[in-house]
């Protein structure tokens, strides 16, 4: 609407110019699909086709664990961030939480039943902001201890005390969803696109995902599922009464 000044944001400042990243950000705003970087070369982006999901599955752990932190010397428990554009399903956020989890906190004690499968060690990020405790949505820390009715958690440098109640104030983070995401960034981030994402595979989620890498992104996705997500412009609209509202004015 011409009723009031707009203000298109369209330059990325989180990489370098010249990045790999950019350029992939770029293409994918053009509906293009983005060019990787040559395997064991020194770029900042790369693409890793998996059309199985279980390849996928077990790629995506591959890259998280052994790879990022061997060639990069980025620590997978603080600096990497995995996105999925779902919950559900073998590629899923809880399916590679459990799988991450168990690759990274192999030892990490088990709480009670209603720590809904948390453990001593793990990922976890904030997604209420607590002006009490001074902790925002996209925090991240780590768990120390489960007990019998709370939780501790050390975030920022600062050890924070949970109930059990309050364990909607955060979650495990190994992955987490692209929406989720939003207004956060990691030195490396790995995005993940499978065939059973269709409903959510749109150009602007996968320029999100790609944007929230600072040094590094991986894009492990089945073949189809990127063309989607490229080609596919629609996006999701919120019904209001804003349009209608502005054209009175």
């Amino acid at each position: 609407s011409a009723a009031i000044p707009t203000t298109r944001l369209a330059r990325i400042h989180r990489q370098d110019q010249g990045s790999g990243i950019i350029e992939a950000a770029h293409a994918i705003l053009e509906g293009c699909l983005p060019e990787t970087a040559t395997s064991g070369g020194s770029g900042d982006f790369f693409l890793s086709i998996q059309d199985d999901a279980e390849q996928a599955a077990t790629m995506v752990e591959k890259i998280v664990c052994e790879r990022i932190p061997g060639k990069y010397d980025i620590d997978p428990m603080q600096d990497v961030l995995v996105l999925a554009p779902m919950y559900r399903g073998a590629l899923g956020v809880d399916a590679l939480n459990d799988r991450l989890a168990a690759s990274l906190n192999p030892d990490g004690a088990a709480g009670p039943e209603w720590a809904n499968g948390l453990r001593v060690g793990d990922r976890i990020m904030i997604v209420r902001n607590d002006y009490d405790r001074e902790v925002f949505n996209g925090d991240t820390g780590i768990v120390l201890a489960i007990g019998t009715n709370n939780v501790s958690l050390e975030v920022g440098g600062y050890i924070l005390e949970y109930k059990a109640n309050e364990m909607h104030d955060f979650i495990r983070s190994y992955c987490v969803t692209v929406h989720r995401s939003q207004g956060s960034e990691a030195k490396a981030v790995v995005v993940v696109l499978g065939s059973s994402h269709y409903m959510m595979l749109r150009r602007n989620l996968l320029y999100t995902a790609v944007t929230r890498g600072k040094d590094l992104v991986v894009v492990v996705a089945n073949r189809q599922a990127l063309r989607q997500a490229v080609s596919n412009a629609t996006e999701n609209l919120r019904h209001g009464q804003l349009q209608q509202r502005l054209a009175v004015h």
